[in-house]
């Protein structure tokens, strides 16, 4: 099925043609048009409820109006499935939303079921959405669309063409004020995209009215009490009760206890408050006598007058302590606003010279557009990687233990005991391999140590003893066959036959090993 979107209904009736007066609404010639209000004849508006009711002929105004009516609420008012989080709007405050909206654009009238042979009565969609069968509601949309409102026993009105750009801009309206999921659920469900129509099936998606249902919410709302409410705030609780109020009307009436005012009335017994007690009382036993003495609406505003003289006259004895409440919830959110704030200013200088180079821009600006070769997200480069940074850390970790534990103070002492003469200086502790070099001083003391990780090695291993005996130094030797590059290059020239480290050689000698350093040098870079 289509989406309402697609399907905007008829064009204007005013555009190329004499346009006829709308069925309900008002205005004396095309350019005067409005629609919108009761189906009721004797409680008919006299004027438009707003300036995006009227029906103007003009090309720019009609489009303005159509526009309107057409677009959704905002998407914080947007009605969701049960388990979206983001779209928690309750069925009531988004059908009461929905209402003020079609008010205003003077699309409510198709919303609005009336029967003729009843002419003061006429049922909104809008406040009894729950009550009204989906079966009424498709027969009214049949009558405004195909056949016309019943008139008489013999005859009906002609379709408004008005009614009909009601149905289809309401219809996109209603649906623009859908969650996406929302929408997906009910979309099938459909018999036509109108306003009414997405309107009744999605709220019935949304809320079941069926008989456990309505008890279930019967039964919270005798578990409630005012005397629970933090400092007996009446306010407060009044807009809990209602909530759960709003829920039960939209069930079926049948469904529905006839006591409800009584239920509600019940609710604000026992407080210990003398006086908000003895007309509480009054109200409960007058409703024990006959329970359609007051709706729970009126139990609810009497309550709440009676509670608003006691607080006025300083006569409510959890004021003070309400009031206490109320001003260290200010003062908490007072202080984490200004925590934030703090942490915030904080945080910016403490970036502002990391995060900025030459000339003072912006790093995380600079590399914005560029793709990291380690992680693949974008924003950094390969150097400046988070991942890449804790993998080095981690090889840090498990590489150069005995680094951190030098730098830490924390050195374990058999890490300085040197191997015995004729003992190896490669050992295992623990799974993990040490080897000793008597030429490394490590630490703060500047010692020889067992060593682990990447730069672990022997004495024999040593770079600077090869050095040393590349400089001429005492120790020099056949270079080991696990040397790589320059060192072995150079080391393995010194050590040929007949090539003296000494200083017998003159200065000729000793020039040729400058030489031959200064190679090597040139080789290893």
């Amino acid at each position: 099925m289509s989406s309402s979107g697609g399907d905007s209904g008829p064009a204007s009736p005013t555009r190329g043609s004499v346009a006829p007066k709308p069925r309900v609404g008002g205005g004396d010639s095309s350019d005067t048009y409005w629609t919108g209000g009761t189906n009721i004849a004797s409680a008919r508006r006299t004027a438009p409820k707003s300036i995006m009711a009227r029906r103007p002929e003009d090309f720019r105004s009609a489009e303005k109006v159509e526009r309107y009516n057409k677009d959704g609420l905002p998407e914080e008012f947007r009605l969701g499935m049960r388990n979206e989080k983001e779209y928690p709007i309750n069925p009531a405050t988004w059908a009461r939303a929905i209402k003020k909206k079609a008010e205003d654009g003077g699309v409510d009238s198709v919303f609005l079921l009336y029967d003729p042979t009843k002419p003061t009565q006429e049922v909104s969609l809008f406040e009894q959405w729950g009550s009204v069968e989906k079966s009424e509601v498709r027969k009214w949309i049949k009558d405004l669309r195909e056949d016309g409102v019943v008139k008489s026993s013999t005859q009906r009105e002609r379709v408004c063409p008005w009614d009909l750009n009601n149905f289809y801009w309401s219809g996109d309206m209603v649906m623009k004020s859908l969650s996406f999921k929302m929408w997906r659920e009910i979309e099938n469900k459909l018999a036509d995209t109108s306003g009414p129509e997405i309107f009744k099936v999605a709220l019935d998606r949304r809320q079941s009215t069926s008989t456990s249902v309505c008890r279930v919410l019967v039964n919270k709302l005798t578990e409630m009490h005012l005397n629970k409410e933090p400092g007996m705030d009446v306010r407060t609780f009044t807009i809990k009760i209602e909530e759960v109020l709003e829920q039960i009307t939209q069930c079926k009436k049948e469904t529905i206890p006839t006591d409800l005012a009584t239920v509600v009335a019940g609710t604000f017994l026992e407080t210990g408050i003398q006086t908000f007690d003895y007309d509480a009382v009054r109200i409960y036993n007058e409703l024990e006598k006959s329970n359609t003495k007051y709706t729970p609406k009126e139990v609810l505003e009497m309550h709440g007058e009676r509670f608003q003289t006691l607080w006025d006259n300083e006569k409510w004895p959890h004021k003070a302590q309400k009031q206490k409440q109320d001003e260290l919830s200010a003062m908490k959110a007072q202080l984490n606003t200004l925590q934030q704030k703090f942490d915030g200013q904080k945080g910016s200088k403490g970036n502002s010279n990391s995060n900025k180079g030459k000339g003072g821009q912006n790093q995380a600006d600079k590399w914005a557009t560029y793709k990291c070769h380690q992680c693949g997200k974008m924003g950094h480069i390969k150097p400046n990687c988070p991942d890449l940074k804790k993998t080095q850390s981690g090889s840090q970790q498990q590489g150069g233990g005995q680094q951190q534990q030098q730098s830490s103070g924390q050195i374990a002492p058999w890490m300085l005991e040197a191997p015995k003469s004729g003992e190896s200086e490669v050992k295992t502790v623990e799974g993990v391999e040490y080897k000793w070099c008597s030429k490394c001083k490590l630490g703060k003391d500047k010692k020889p140590m067992w060593r682990s990780g990447a730069k672990k090695h022997v004495t024999s291993e040593c770079r600077s003893k090869i050095k040393a005996n590349m400089l001429g130094g005492s120790d020099a030797q056949e270079p080991e066959q696990g040397m790589d590059g320059p060192l072995r290059l150079a080391a393995g020239v010194l050590s040929k036959p007949g090539a003296s480290t000494s200083n017998e050689g003159g200065t000729e000698r000793r020039e040729q090993r400058r030489k031959q350093c200064i190679t090597s040098r040139q080789q290893r870079r």
